[in-house]
């Protein structure tokens, strides 16, 4: 494969467009991917053939997730205060969801709580994404929901492992990290970002007739997810001799990716599919491809299935999607936190599950999906 040249943020947000030198972009992308590759993360089925307790522990869970809410017999007590600092500012409605999923579920099981959100962009600088956690822990909460994507996140995160409290939940991320041992979060709760992309990597190749030739890579910004969710695409090219003409970071917003793919598509007038790691990325690419007049010419998919990608796929911009049951990493949120206020065990991962969706998915299937995934969160839009 040749070498592929890589658009990152360097510093600040107008550094974006300028190409670094090919031995600087190495460095850069060595040290980007350190925040998985030198956390040596454990896939979620190591873990398991590690730890077979834990599959009782997980099903279990999954169990109360499918289930209606079953009210406490004595509810009330005392007040359990939530916070949570993660990237909800974004296209994407994953967040928003899963804290309503979260607080609904709560409401429906009878749990006195109190839940601040402190909301920051993907693109923040350190300063403000610092402010954030400050922020949500001022009334010291007895659970923190943060997320783990940057070498900045994760110095917060450990700094809060040494402590006794608050227990924390860390949201998007289904694969313990190594190197913290036994000292380990209360629970990692969200989507398998291997399995999604390993589900719209097989649902690309699988028709030989409609095969993409030429293939480019849009990663979000440097990090755990990024690394999650493009290396395993890279892989299945690889193992399948299909061209992989370049790979690009963004700063994960619409208006960096739409540039990253206008440059892709500019240099290389045979890519038929641009393979976009999350929803802001993938309208990016669907902005670049309508305003060089390539629809139907060019191939993107969106990650997630949020509502934004659901209608692009009745619309036809977008190709396929991998749609979490986003409700569900909510629901189970609010149930470990009922276990444990039980005395109960729980288990140190929550997975939630994945249903492909394209343009062939026909109306009713994909309205019976949407009522599912989004339950309990459809009503945050109306609030």
């Amino acid at each position: 494969m040749s070498c592929s040249r890589v658009l990152t943020p360097l510093f600040s947000a107008p550094c974006f467009a300028k190409w670094l030198p090919v031995t600087l972009t190495a460095l850069l992308l060595a040290l980007a991917m350190d925040v998985s590759a030198g956390n040596r993360y454990i896939t979620l089925s190591d873990y398991l053939q590690r730890n077979p307790e834990q599959k009782a522990l997980m099903a279990k869970l999954q169990a109360k997730v499918n289930a209606p809410a079953v009210a406490l017999t004595k509810p009330g007590g005392k007040l359990v205060r939530i916070a949570m600092a993660v990237p909800g500012l974004q296209l994407s409605d994953f967040w928003l969801r899963t804290a309503t999923a979260l607080r609904r579920r709560l409401d429906r099981i009878g749990v006195v709580y109190q839940l601040d959100s402190h909301l920051f962009s993907l693109e923040s600088d350190n300063f403000s994404q610092d402010a954030r956690f400050d922020a949500a822990l001022k009334d010291d909460p007895d659970y923190l929901l943060l997320t783990l994507d940057s070498h900045l996140q994760q110095r917060s995160i450990e700094r809060l492992l040494a402590q006794s409290r608050p227990k924390l939940i860390l949201l998007n991320i289904t694969t313990p990290i190594q190197q913290w041992g036994r000292n380990q979060p209360f629970l990692y709760a969200g989507f398998d970002h291997q399995e999604g992309s390993q589900l719209l990597a097989d649902a690309m190749l699988a028709d030989k007739g409609n095969q993409p030739r030429t293939v480019s890579l849009l990663y979000r910004s440097p990090g755990y997810v990024s690394d999650m969710r493009g290396n395993i695409l890279v892989e299945r090219l690889q193992q399948e001799g299909v061209r992989l003409s370049s790979r690009f970071y963004t700063d994960s917003t619409r208006g960096s990716s739409r540039a990253a793919a206008l440059t892709a598509l500019q240099q290389d007038p045979g890519i038929d599919f641009i393979f976009a790691c999350s929803t802001d990325v993938a309208f990016g690419a669907v902005d670049a491809i309508a305003e060089l007049g390539l629809q139907g010419k060019v191939r993107v998919n969106g990650w997630g299935g949020g509502q934004s990608e659901i209608d692009a796929i009745r619309r036809g911009s977008l190709d396929m999607t991998v749609m979490r049951i986003n409700d569900d990493a909510g629901i189970a949120i609010a149930e470990a936190i009922r276990s444990d206020l039980a005395g109960e065990p729980v288990p140190q991962v929550f997975a939630g599950r994945f249903h492909l969706i394209t343009q062939a998915t026909d109306a009713l299937t994909l309205k019976t999906l949407e009522k599912r995934a989004f339950r309990l969160s459809s009503e945050w839009e109306q609030e």
